[in-house]
């Protein structure tokens, strides 16, 4: 078979599946919509002292047809950095709602603090953790840039179809190659 127009392995009635494997279809399509459109809420963000800075995505629509925007931050961003982060810490711990603001919602209240206790229960340094508005993956390589961190760590939403997956991105870089930018992964 070279393709199927169903979902595979759910029950099927001739060539439609069946009326509660459609439903089920829909609610995980809405569930993902909800996840991409969704926002992470201020009262969260200020719970965990974390401030936000935002990329170049300026709106949901063009940050969906122009996956780049989310991995340049913005030039306001760049200057909300220098001025309120700690400079070349052991780690950088940062957060963003990318393609699942739902993951962060579900997840942050149980990740944030038990990384932030494991940092301390290692003797490990923090920088100052923030949250970026519209980021991908990529937007490592601007804060990266800008603070140079030892190692960075960003926990992002990005699985929008999974809706509560949230993803750690964790990026550890010899001085010499923080100084030049460079990234080792293939990450988009």
């Amino acid at each position: 078979m070279k393709h199927t127009p169903a979902r595979l392995n759910v029950g099927r009635s001739g060539t439609r599946p069946l009326t509660q494997e459609m439903l089920k279809f829909r609610m995980d399509h809405a569930k993902a919509v909800d996840a991409v459109y969704g926002t992470v809420s201020p009262s969260l963000l200020e719970a965990f002292g974390l401030f936000t800075v935002e990329t170049q995505y300026t709106n949901k629509d063009y940050y969906l047809r122009r996956p780049e925007a989310g991995r340049v931050l913005n030039h306001g961003a760049e200057e909300i950095i220098k001025n309120r982060c700690i400079m070349q810490p052991q780690v950088q711990i940062v957060v963003s709602d990318g393609l699942s603001a739902q993951a962060i919602e579900d997840n942050l209240d149980d990740i944030f603090p038990s990384l932030i206790d494991s940092l301390e229960a290692n003797g490990l340094s923090n920088g100052t953790p923030f949250f970026v508005k519209g980021g991908r993956v990529g937007c490592m390589d601007d804060i990266g840039r800008l603070l140079k961190p030892e190692t960075l760590v960003l926990l992002i939403g990005e699985r929008p179809g999974l809706v509560t997956i949230l993803d750690e991105c964790l990026h550890v870089l010899p001085a010499s190659a923080r100084a030049q930018g460079f990234r080792p992964d293939g990450h988009i």
